[in-house]
């Protein structure tokens, strides 16, 4: 929340494509460096927002399902061909929506062919993780077993070699708390992408918890194009 507070410190990261939870409908991020590809949300309130820079040519996919409101399909043209279903899992509920630890697996099954394009990543704010899954509602190990089957893997974890649920590291400190840290956004990618990813890292309390109660994820990938010579594309 409160974007234009964050504004310098998301702006610092160099970002090609911000994805960015918890913001107003009238957001904008820079000055004329980045468009507002897509929101959505509560009008008034908060939502889901994607901003990306002008020559990155980012529209919103056709697949776009108005209804699921807290997730945008998003299409880079341009020199970056590729896609991004961006996420907020967005626990509020709502008359003739899924109840929310659902949420997540509908859209899944909604976007099946968008996500299984072997060009497209998932990123945002999932609200949820291994740690409370129960026996009887194994919800986040759904998830993973349904991306998976498209050949999505979890960035973290590749990286890390953790366990899902026992991370060492969070993006979300509980209640304004460094010593509460929950990794609940999250990055799937193609695991034939992993070769691609030059930098993945999680902001840490010391940087992010004067501003947000939330750490963002940095991901950047090298380009892949008849040019031999890489560059960063995503981040």
């Amino acid at each position: 929340m409160a974007l234009h507070r964050k504004a310098d410190a998301l702006l610092a990261l160099r970002p090609d494509v911000a994805i960015v939870p918890e913001c107003s409908q009238v957001a904008e991020l820079g000055e004329g460096e980045f468009v507002r590809v897509a929101w959505t949300g509560d009008p008034g309130t908060k939502g889901l927002a994607v901003f990306a820079r002008p020559e990155l040519d980012a529209t919103v996919d056709p697949s776009h399902d108005p209804a699921l409101r807290w997730f945008l399909p998003i299409r880079l043209g341009g020199p970056i061909p590729m896609a991004i279903l961006a996420v907020w899992a967005m626990h509020n509920p709502r008359a003739g929506e899924p109840p929310p630890k659902l949420r997540m697996l509908h859209a899944l099954d909604a976007y099946a062919a968008f996500l299984g394009s072997d060009d497209a990543l998932l990123i945002g704010d999932f609200n949820n993780n291994d740690r409370w899954d129960t026996p009887a509602a194994p919800t986040f190990r759904r998830i993973r077993e349904r991306l998976a089957a498209m050949g999505l893997t979890s960035l973290y974890h590749e990286r890390t070699g953790e366990a899902h649920g026992a991370e060492t590291v969070g993006s979300l400190f509980w209640k304004w708390d460094a010593g509460l840290p929950f990794l609940i956004d999250h990055c799937f990618l193609p695991r034939t992408w992993l070769p691609r990813v030059s930098e993945f890292s999680v902001g840490t309390a010391d940087n992010w918890l004067r501003l947000s109660d939330h750490a963002p994820l940095v991901v950047e990938l090298q380009r892949v194009d008849a040019n031999p010579a890489p560059g960063p594309v995503a981040r």
